[in-house]
C-alpha cells in the first residue's frame, strides 16, 4: 500500500478527507524585520533588527481521487468547508516535519483542477502560518526533583514556560 504525505489542521489529517500532499517538503523560512536605514555621506546602509520575523506562507500541493464524480465532489467540498470553517490560528503539522509545528490560517480559496472525468484533482492548499516553528518535544513536562537543567536544542531564543513548586536555591 503506496503511503501518501499528508498535513493535520486543528486535529484534523487531510487523509480523512480524502487529500494528500503531491509536492515536495515545505522548507520555507519566514523575513527577518530589519530597516535599512542610509546616512548622507557614509557608504553602505545601516541594518537595524527589529527583533521579528514576518508571517510566512505555506502552500501544499495537494490532490485527491475518487470512484466517481460525486464522491470527490464530497471531498472537495468536505475540505473546503473543514478548513474555511477555522477563524483563528490553529495547530498545523505534516509528514514532513513530524518534531515541529506551526500556528496556521487558512486564508486562501480552493480551485481544484479536475482531471479524469472529474473523479481527481489538484489543488494548492495555503496557510498564512506565524513564523515560528514549534518543537513537539517541548510540549513534554519535565520534572526536577533534584539538580538538572534544561537546554535549549535550537540556535533561537526559547520562552519556556515555567513552574516552580517548593523550596529552596534556583538557578
Amino acid at each position: 500500500m503506496a503511503v501518501f504525505n499528508s498535513f493535520t489542521f486543528d486535529g484534523r489529517n487531510s487523509l480523512d478527507s480524502g487529500v494528500y500532499i503531491t509536492g515536495q517538503a515545505v522548507f520555507n523560512a519566514p523575513e527577518r524585520v530589519v530597516e535599512m536605514v542610509t546616512v548622507p555621506g557614509r557608504n553602505g546602509a545601516i541594518a537595524i533588527d527589529q527583533g521579528r520575523f514576518e508571517n510566512i506562507e505555506v502552500t501544499y500541493p495537494a490532490g485527491c481521487f475518487a470512484d466517481s464524480q460525486q464522491e470527490f465532489a464530497e471531498k472537495i467540498t468536505t475540505l473546503r468547508n473543514e478548513l474555511a470553517s477555522r477563524y483563528t490560528y490553529k495547530r498545523l503539522t505534516d509528514t514532513y516535519n513530524p518534531d515541529e509545528f506551526r500556528l496556521g490560517l487558512y486564508r486562501s480559496g480552493l480551485e481544484a483542477s479536475a482531471v479524469r472525468y472529474n473523479t481527481a484533482g489538484e489543488f494548492d492548499i495555503v496557510f498564512d502560518c506565524k513564523p515560528q516553528r514549534w518543537l513537539v518535544s517541548g510540549e513534554t513536562a519535565q520534572t526536577f526533583t533534584q539538580s538538572g537543567s534544561i537546554t535549549n536544542p535550537t540556535l533561537f531564543d526559547a520562552k519556556p514556560l515555567l513552574a516552580v513548586t517548593g523550596s529552596g536555591i534556583l538557578t
